[in-house]
């Protein structure tokens, strides 16, 4: 029988094997650790890189709807001489449009969007609007909807509820068919009824009044005096009478249109068309910006399918702002990161910076001011 050894001696031979089994137990820990933080890190670049393409998806998106929505203006304009005929209010009419000429109506409120349907490949739409009728793009024929059968030709309540793609920016999370919504000019308390909603506007110009002015934001009298109200650079003009609407200095006027030739400054050089959320804003200092859409974003409304460029882009100043769901005070604005997208009058996209000069978007604003664009301009991501 072998010498049994102390138990000391034992416990001293052991005693390696223990630390031995303790330190892998350490760096089994330490690999875990590793593995976790590779994956974390690995988790943060998959999301931000699956936010950017999402980002440059729907910016890709936005600005093929402006390019076709330009080149349909264009179109129109082949056709009918002139850009497609905005009409709110009533004292006449378009021919293309179904209107009489004699005897007036007193208010027959369709958009120049409505126009230019034909060449934006919505030509079955367009076809079912009733163009003679007082009501304008919310006629119901004298019945109810609910008593109509659905998509009922020649029913502009029901048809101002379709929702068109092409109208519409994935980047804007707001309802496509908003409810209260106005039919024009003289009726913008938003208690109409609900209508799909348009992201896209018509440049009306650098101007102050009617129902696109806003008027706590500052006039910059500082810069060459074109931004003082009621003076040449920024003219009054009034939606009511026919003879103020030339004022407009963009390309589409409360009544009417202007045509390309128009463009002294150039077509590169002159803002057709924008992107405008139509935001409801806001100037309490207590709530949040407001990011729901004002009573006045309905595609078939006239008033709708313009913007002032008198307004900042994307400005949240609570100083410029006037009261929730003014409608006067939404402008050029979007949700795409820095900036909004803009069509040229020569049927460009490019995207614009939220940051840039007062004056350059003065100069886009205006087809006969003369001024040299310097507009720091990008495409939009393909």
């Amino acid at each position: 029988m072998g010498r049994l050894r102390p138990l000391c001696e034992r416990n001293d031979a052991m005693r390696p094997v223990a630390r031995r089994t303790r330190s892998r137990g350490r760096i089994r820990h330490v690999e875990v650790l590793v593995v976790l933080i590779v994956l974390a890190i690995a988790a943060i670049v998959v999301l931000r890189f699956t936010y950017s393409s999402r980002l440059r998806a729907q910016q890709a998106k936005c600005h093929n709807n402006l390019r076709a929505l330009g080149l349909a203006c264009h179109s129109y304009e082949d056709v009918w001489g002139r850009l497609p005929w905005n009409w709110d209010s009533a004292f006449g009419g378009h021919p293309d449009l179904g209107y009489l000429q004699a005897p007036p109506y007193p208010d027959r409120p369709f958009s120049w969007i409505v126009a230019v349907l034909p060449f934006f490949e919505e030509q079955a739409i367009y076809d079912k609007i009733d163009f003679d009728t007082i009501e304008g793009n919310a006629s119901d024929n004298g019945k109810p909807l609910r008593d109509q059968p659905m998509g009922q030709v020649n029913n502009n309540l029901y048809n101002r509820q379709l929702a068109l793609k092409g109208l519409l920016c994935p980047a804007n999370m707001q309802p496509s068919v908003p409810k209260g919504q106005n039919r024009g000019y003289a009726d913008a308390g938003g208690t109409g009824p609900p209508a799909a909603r348009t992201d896209y506007t018509g440049n009306m110009g650098h101007v102050w009044g009617g129902w696109r002015d806003c008027a706590t934001i500052p006039d910059f009298p500082h810069l060459t005096g074109v931004f003082v109200r009621n003076q040449k650079g920024t003219p009054w003009v009034n939606g009511d009478y026919d003879t103020d609407q030339p004022y407009c200095q963009g390309l589409f006027y409360y009544r009417g249109s202007a045509k390309l030739d128009d463009c002294i400054d150039g077509t590169a050089n002159t803002l057709m068309l924008m992107e405008d959320y139509h935001w409801r804003g806001g100037n309490d200092r207590r709530v949040r910006f407001d990011t729901a859409n004002t009573p006045d974003s309905a595609w078939m409304s006239p008033l709708a399918a313009l913007t002032n460029l008198r307004h900042p882009m994307n400005t949240k100043n609570k100083a410029w702002l006037g009261e929730a769901g003014d409608v006067r005070c939404h402008g050029w604005s979007s949700n795409h990161p820095g900036g909004a997208h803009g069509c040229l009058a020569d049927a460009s996209v490019q995207f614009f910076s939220q940051d840039m000069d007062h004056y350059v978007r003065y100069a886009l604003a205006t087809k006969t001011g003369g001024e040299k664009l310097v507009a720091k301009k990008r495409p939009a991501s393909k």
